[in-house]
């Protein structure tokens, strides 16, 4: 009787959703604005129809074009994040600006973030300044944390700790998770507030429940180092692991770390792999290094030349020194890749200036049995190479 109930019931109200849709599509047809943002709302979220982001571009763009803000803000944000249409923030910044001047904070939020960083229009901080405080006097707190961005950075306005506190402060009592974040970073090193590592770690905290990735990185560098807390492999562990899981590049590759070593978790090397690669295809370096000495040595993996070249390759492009040192050997020996001494010698080069202490040694027995007919194509590579790669002095 209970399971009849429920079917019975399921089926009214998914009954009464698609009959209302379908009054919504008629008076949006009818040219009606408000329809034709809720219809494209609807194929934004697939609600009472089959997701389509087309389809919501096409019924929030009519609706935008009838002057509604709130369509005119959907508008921008598809533009923003390529979102059914191709990205384009000269046109998002121009929806943005519609809107916003409707009086959407979210909308002035948005412009004054794109005056901020320059996307779609110039860079104009006193512009970004003048939309955020617009925002922040409707309530918006992610506004009055960027106007407390401002005033750390000293973005069009002179630079005070003091006043981007207060901003800080007033945004983080919000519940703002960002702001929070930025506040305990103030705490933390005394600036514009007396300085107090249990307050910037209480905001630590608040910032990560609420998922601020930025805040889960801290604390677990926090109890990882043991300096401002207790030292806690397993609470460090707990805080990659969560970063980890929202995509955080560093987070993956320390998180891989702590698998490999059993710091705060198991040992587990095909865990340690798993996040070593989603690290890696974020660009990680270190990551990128560690995978190439895996398929090499055939670590938690199988064996892998050709694997073992693109990941060293990756390395040795993003600086790792010990990675241009086994490139350069990878080319001198063909291992994962056809032999060429040429690119060999100029790997070995780098890596030597880039301070590899294994790396002259090997450049110095290559060019004993480097032919003659390499030698020019070597010196030229190894000039290009030079200007490209060697780190620069700080």
């Amino acid at each position: 009787m209970k399971t009849a109930f429920c079917v019975t019931l399921f089926f009214l109200i998914t009954t009464s959703l698609f009959a209302n849709l379908d009054s919504i599509k008629l008076l949006a047809e009818s040219g009606d604005r408000e329809a034709q943002y809720t219809l494209a709302i609807s194929y934004e979220n697939g609600e009472g129809v089959e997701k389509n982001l087309q389809e919501a571009v096409k019924w929030c763009r009519m609706a935008a074009e009838k002057d509604n803000a709130f369509a005119q803000n959907s508008l921008a944000k598809y533009y923003s994040f390529g979102m059914g249409v191709e990205k384009d923030f000269v046109e998002a910044a121009k929806w943005y600006r519609k809107s916003a001047e409707h009086g959407n904070y979210n909308a002035q939020n948005s412009l004054g973030s794109f005056y901020a960083l320059g996307l779609g229009v110039g860079q104009n901080f006193p512009e970004a300044k003048k939309w955020y405080e617009l925002a922040a006097a409707q309530g918006n707190s992610d506004s009055i944390n960027s106007l407390g961005l401002l005033y750390f950075r000293g973005d069009g306005v002179e630079k005070n700790m003091r006043t981007a506190a207060e901003y800080f402060i007033k945004a983080s009592e919000m519940g703002n998770a960002t702001a929070q974040f930025n506040l305990a970073n103030l705490y933390m090193n005394g600036l514009g507030v007396r300085r107090s590592v249990s307050q910037a770690v209480s905001l630590l905290k608040k910032s990560s429940d609420a998922g601020y990735v930025e805040a889960h990185v801290a604390l677990a560098f926090c109890y990882r180092k043991g300096e401002v807390v207790e030292g806690n492999n397993e609470e460090s562990f707990k805080y990659f692991k969560k970063a980890a899981e929202q995509g955080s590049a560093i987070a993956q590759k320390y998180l891989a770390d702590y698998y490999v070593d059993g710091v705060g978790t198991t040992k587990d090397g095909p865990e340690a792999i798993k996040w070593y690669i989603k690290a890696a295809e974020q660009g990680n370096t270190e990551s990128q290094a560690m995978l190439g000495i895996a398929y090499r040595d055939g670590v938690y993996v199988d064996k892998n030349p050709e694997e073992a070249f693109k990941w060293t390759k990756k390395a040795a492009q993003g600086g790792c020194e010990s990675s241009q040192n086994s490139l350069g050997c990878m080319y001198m020996l063909g291992f994962g890749t056809a032999k060429n001494l040429a690119e060999a010698c100029a790997w070995l080069h780098v890596a030597s200036l880039n301070g590899d202490k294994l790396a002259p040694k090997n450049l110095e027995n290559l060019k004993k049995e480097l032919p003659e007919n390499e030698l020019s194509k070597a010196r030229i590579l190894t000039m290009a190479y030079e200007m490209q790669y060697k780190r620069k002095k700080k």
